[in-house]
């Protein structure tokens, strides 16, 4: 009889899983979240801020639409007079499973990114937006030390033990009329590009991540000649899969909010204290056509081992702008299931969750 139950709730779909934890103090945030959006979303609209018109559009999608939960996710949020924050979020999962997580299958990474969704229902959102002279670094620094207290109340998570911390990586937008500027803040892989009138696409934000994950490609396609198979295998052959989970591991250690690593958006002080987030400030001017914020899965699809992180992002910007309004992260994942030995485009996993946000001036 138990052993039926516990057959049945496997079968559980993404939406009923999360639909049972409205109830648990811990998954607050979710209650007024759309969660038949989770896996896949599509958002299009135009907005006014300060007398000036903009256009917006978001989109996520799953990379397991019936299995796994989306870890990533996109915000959109009223900063007070004037003022509109945009966010991209990445979440990554502990490296040690926690048991608040374990039951309902969802992965810490995605509590982490939206548990950020939450935020604006907290007393430091209604605090922060009375500030004047806010940037994206400013509300990101505070957004973090709440992440900290929120993270504090699941039982495994230690911040003397990084390995047991989930987070995310993330790029916050800070749009503001009033100040007639754009400031960002930024961690990890994420990406930002800024888009002008002659259709020129820079990537701004740098990948804080790309050494760690170069070992750790390289280190797995050391594995795969040293037994004679390819990349799209070694996750299918368990001592292999382990000995990649191990050396994942060790660089998790290395580079989380360490002095000379990559900063994660988790709670740690030692974000802050390392001074790990990028910022970067833009006058609001005419020549501005858009920005198109990412996560590392929409991009993918346009990341062959000849272009760098800067392309890839730009050249899904160019996409964005091309298509603007209508979705187009599937487009994407048509790409990768076409790749499917992970020839073209080198990875470790068939797709990726994605998300992105674009709006155009």
């Amino acid at each position: 009889m138990a052993e039926a139950t516990r057959d049945e709730s496997v079968q559980l779909s993404p939406v009923e899983r999360l639909s049972s934890l409205k109830e648990d103090p811990r998954f607050w945030f979710l209650e007024d979240q759309a969660l038949e959006k989770t896996q896949k979303n599509f958002e299009s609209y135009d907005f006014e801020l300060g007398g000036k018109k903009f256009s917006f559009s978001a989109e996520t999608l799953a990379s397991e639409p019936g299995g796994k939960l989306n870890e990533d996710a996109f915000l959109a949020l009223p900063f007070g007079d004037g003022r509109k924050l945009f966010a991209i979020l990445d979440g990554v999962t502990s490296q040690i499973t926690l048991e608040a997580f374990r039951k309902p299958r969802l992965g810490g990474g995605y509590y982490a990114s939206h548990l950020v969704l939450g935020f604006e229902k907290t007393e430091e959102y209604e605090k922060l937006i009375k500030r004047n002279n806010l940037s994206a670094s400013d509300i990101m620094r505070e957004i973090n030390g709440w992440i900290g207290k929120e993270l504090q109340k699941i039982e495994g998570v230690d911040y003397k033990n990084a390995p047991t911390i989930p987070g995310m990586a993330a790029t916050f937008m800070l749009l503001d009329t009033k100040e007639s500027q754009i400031t960002f803040a930024h961690v990890a892989d994420t990406a930002a590009v800024i888009g002008d009138r002659d259709g020129q696409m820079t990537t701004i934000t740098p990948n804080q991540n790309e050494r760690f994950d170069k070992e750790y490609m390289e280190y797995a396609k050391k594995l795969a000649e040293e037994n004679k198979c390819i990349l799209r295998d070694i996750k299918q052959i368990p001592p292999l899969e382990q000995k990649l989970k191990d050396f994942s591991r060790g660089l998790f250690k290395r580079k989380i909010n360490t002095s000379n690593g990559c900063g994660i958006l988790n709670g740690m002080p030692e974000l802050i204290e390392n001074n790990l987030i990028f910022e970067y400030k833009l006058k609001l001017t005419p020549n501005i056509k858009s920005v198109c914020l990412a996560t590392d899965g929409a991009f993918l699809p346009y990341s062959p081992a000849h272009l760098s992180y800067e392309e890839s992002a730009a050249q899904l910007a160019g996409i964005a702008i091309e298509n603007s309004k209508q979705p187009i992260l599937e487009k994407g994942a048509t790409i990768l299931l076409n790749d499917p030995d992970f020839i073209k485009i080198p990875r470790l996993k068939l797709r990726d969750d994605a998300a992105l946000i674009q709006i155009v001036f």
